[in-house]
């Protein structure tokens, strides 16, 4: 046995109670360090034979049966520290940082399958601590083998994969014939002018390897060449003697024009009537060609006398059919003001973009002098309507009234925006539908581009004003973000429990999901709840990764302030920094410290009970805890009478000597 520090406790060391040791009276604030009772080992093999009791055990220093033993005797191993409270032990966790002295835990002392990767620095593992044969391709990183990590004749046959072996591998003049496979040997693989008569066999070579052109007449033997060996078309003019093809070597109508000298056509030579519109070539008949008076109306074809066929003069009035001459047969600038009936030009005869550099005034232009129908303009405004007379379109001078209808983009393609006077929308993971106005920021590229929505109607409730500020996304699954504002109408059931009004904004990571749970989000969700009261929700959630954290913080530009609650689901925990404070009348906690003694407190002695006031609670009750704040360890102070909502009372107790100087108390209850 041994006393405290403060030589105010005992400190028994040992396998047995103190409590029930003779003569020996135990305090509370006394350690017990309780030892081990006896140690067991088997006689013969583990869980197979008989175990003997031992009250020490020896370990090498260092190498078994060549180093030191150490003596490990019972007294020296403690199981677990106690402190007596007055009717029981109370054990005190041992923490490893406190216990255990710097490069004290060797090898002997580490169960079997303790270390984890985890556990292991980054990099500590070198050669020398792997085992033989432990590395396996699938350890290995790609192009991680290089030349000088191979040792001499390591890569065998069986280390090789299939097609691992390319040209860069092949050391030169390593493949004789016993390499090469039979017939795997192509033209493409032969140096040019490397195969000489030497390498052909005899009758091998046929019209399909002889090149074109290669065979001369030094090459054929005389009267060696028959009908048969000659190829279609092959006797050219050259190879005709003069003269010698006659009238029987002609074939019957082969004879064509191309073949006929010039002028060798005569009168004579042309049967009666065997000239027809089909012998005669395009412009062939030419006037030195025709006797006088031979072409009769009779022999000219329909439509075929053209300008170019007239005599200058030859067509007068008495030719010419009545109404016949439209205006693509009249000259330019032909018809002058003398040609032109009084009042008869109108709008109709009057072509298009005519009128340029003019100034009309208090005129009307118009499209149709039908009411409501198509574009008018008039001083005082510029009106257009549809095809059901709908005006659709009205600027006025003065800017206060002007309507534009229908749908608005500032390009035709590309990136631009989009003005639309019909939208619709459905709500993602549900059915319903919303229809209203829209301005998109179209880009092609996104899946979704930005826009902002006003809505109208809604397929569940009927008329219910929303507005949605929507960020759109890149590709189907990016992340996405909302914002929006309803209001639903009370007459449409929104009463009671349901939502009468929300404004809500989501962050989420993958926006075309519908299954909420299956994306990270985090939302700010505020709902006026019929008649019945509100909701208001700040959540973040995580489907994957590492962090959903929720922080409300205020700071000022002091360096020094700053405080706030953070809620982290992965840590399982609620961070809270700044002073406790609370609500008047409502506070959750109210803590307190003051000096309860300022003097001298007898052995064994008691002071109060003392009242602590509260700050009244207006609902509920509190209960407290109390502690001492003084350099003595045998005094001691708690609480009594709590539960009340405005007050509790503490009392105090000196468990060991005499002593002189101040006491304080630390209090703080808490609202229930």
């Amino acid at each position: 046995m041994s006393t405290s520090v403060d030589g105010l406790h005992n400190v028994y060391q040992g396998p047995d109670d103190p409590t029930g040791l003779a003569n020996t009276t135990v305090r509370i604030g006394d350690t017990w360090r309780r030892t081990q009772r006896y140690w067991t080992r088997w006689q013969g093999d583990a869980d197979n034979s008989p175990s003997l009791l031992a009250d020490f055990y020896t370990y090498w220093q260092g190498e078994p049966d060549n180093s030191p033993s150490v003596l490990v005797t019972l007294d020296s191993r403690i199981v677990d520290i106690s402190v007596w409270d007055g009717l029981r032990w109370n054990a005190i966790d041992l923490i490893a940082r406190n216990v255990l002295a710097l490069g004290s835990i060797t090898g002997e002392l580490i169960a079997a399958n303790t270390i984890r990767g985890n556990s292991i620095i980054a990099g500590s593992i070198s050669t020398d601590r792997l085992a033989a044969l432990s590395i396996t391709t699938p350890l290995l990183a790609a192009l991680a083998v290089t030349v000088d990590k191979l040792a001499a004749n390591s890569v065998s046959t069986d280390k090789l994969t299939a097609n691992s072996v390319t040209g860069a591998k092949i050391a030169a003049l390593s493949i004789d014939a016993s390499k090469i496979v039979a017939g795997s040997v192509t033209g493409d693989r032969l140096a040019a002018n490397t195969i000489t008569a030497r390498e052909i066999k005899a009758g091998a070579v046929t019209a399909d390897q002889l090149a074109a052109n290669s065979v001369t007449s030094a090459a054929i033997k005389a009267l060696s060449i028959t009908a048969d060996d000659l190829a279609a078309n092959s006797v050219t003019v050259d190879k005709l003697d003069a003269n010698s093809v006659n009238a029987s070597k002609i074939v019957a109508g082969s004879v064509t024009a191309d073949r006929l000298a010039a002028n060798s056509v005569t009168s004579a030579k042309i049967a009666a009537g065997a000239v027809t519109a089909d012998d005669l070539a395009a412009n062939s008949v030419v006037a030195g060609k025709i006797a006088a008076n031979a072409v009769s109306a009779a022999a000219i074809v329909a439509n075929s006398v053209t300008v170019d066929k007239l005599a200058a003069n030859s067509v007068n009035a008495s030719k010419i059919v009545a109404a016949s001459i439209t205006g693509d047969r009249l000259a330019a600038n032909t018809i002058t003001a003398r040609e032109i009936k009084s009042q008869s030009i109108t709008s109709d005869n009057i072509m298009a973009g005519q009128f340029k550099g003019y100034v009309f005034t208090g005129a009307v232009f118009q499209s149709s002098t039908a009411a409501n129908t198509g574009i008018k303009i008039s001083s005082t405004a510029l009106q257009m309507w549809d095809s059901s007379h709908n005006q659709t379109v009205y600027l006025d001078g003065e800017g206060k009234n002007n309507v534009l209808t229908g749908s608005f983009q500032t390009a035709t393609t590309g990136d631009r925006i989009m003005i639309s006077a019909q939208a619709t929308a459905t709500i993602i993971g549900s059915s319903t539908s919303l229809s209203g106005q829209s301005i998109v920021f179209k880009n092609n590229d996104f899946a979704t581009s930005p826009s902002i929505s006003g809505y109208f109607t809604n397929s569940d409730v009927g008329y219910a004003p929303e507005i949605t500020l929507y960020s759109g996304y890149k590709a189907a699954h990016d992340p996405a973000a909302v914002f929006y504002l309803q209001s639903l109408p009370l007459s449409q059931g929104a009463t009671g429990s349901g939502i009468t009004s929300r404004a809500l904004i989501s962050a989420n990571t993958d926006y075309s999901e519908p299954d909420s749970t299956k994306k990270s989000f985090a939302t700010l969700d505020l709902k006026g709840i019929g008649r019945s009261g509100a909701y208001a929700s700040l959540e973040a959630h995580a489907y994957s990764g590492n962090k959903s954290e929720v922080w409300v913080t205020a700071s000022r530009n002091d360096g020094v302030s700053s405080v706030g609650i953070c809620a982290d689901a992965f840590t399982q925990r609620i961070y809270i920094g700044g002073k406790l404070g609370g609500l008047t009348n409502q506070q959750t906690f109210q803590a307190d410290n003051w000096k309860i003694i300022s003097g001298h407190m007898g052995a064994g002695s008691t002071f109060g009970p003392t009242t602590v006031a509260l700050s009244p609670a207006k609902y509920g009750v509190y209960h407290a805890v109390a502690n001492a704040d003084v350099g003595w360890g045998s005094i001691f102070i708690h609480v009594l009478n709590t539960g009340s909502a405005s007050q509790y009372k503490v009392i105090g107790y000196n468990a060991g000597g005499a002593f002189d100087g101040d006491i304080w108390v630390d209090a703080i209850a808490w609202l229930t």
